[in-house]
């Protein structure tokens, strides 16, 4: 059996992070109040970014980019490690990445979950995207 996550599986789970990150429902976009929109100020004054339209828009070039190759660009345990930090998203396996983009001339860093709902929806859950640090 193959170690997950495997191509298929990041290649899916970035389809469908991309399909509500690009939809024009919102709604289908997880932020919590709580522990990440504050992470999203910060992280878009160090990338250098003007604003959260900026920022989204890297999130998706970087989720984009990840599709390409997501073996090569994934940085996630594995298996996938579940999420304890963002209440919304406790046991929600995550799925993180990192791709060099162009526009900003930096490697960057996306971590998300995607939650299924009560009713079957697929959500994206954002965690985080920054500068990547290696440790």
């Amino acid at each position: 059996m193959p170690q997950r996550p495997t191509h298929r599986e990041l290649t899916k789970k970035l389809g469908i992070a991309l399909e509500c990150l690009n939809s024009e429902n919102r709604s289908l976009v997880i932020i919590d109040r709580a522990s990440t929109k504050p992470q999203i100020a910060t992280n878009i004054e160090r990338l250098g970014l003007a604003d959260d339209e900026a920022y989204w828009a890297l999130v998706t070039r970087c989720l984009t980019l990840a599709k390409e190759d997501p073996e090569g660009s994934y940085r996630g345990g594995k298996p996938p490690q579940t999420c304890d930090t963002v209440r919304i998203l406790r046991n929600c396996e995550m799925f993180a990445f990192t791709v060099y983009d162009e526009l900003t001339k930096k490697s960057v860093y996306t971590k998300f979950a995607i939650k299924k709902m009560h009713n079957g929806d697929l959500m994206y859950g954002h965690i985080t995207c920054h500068k990547d640090e290696p440790k």
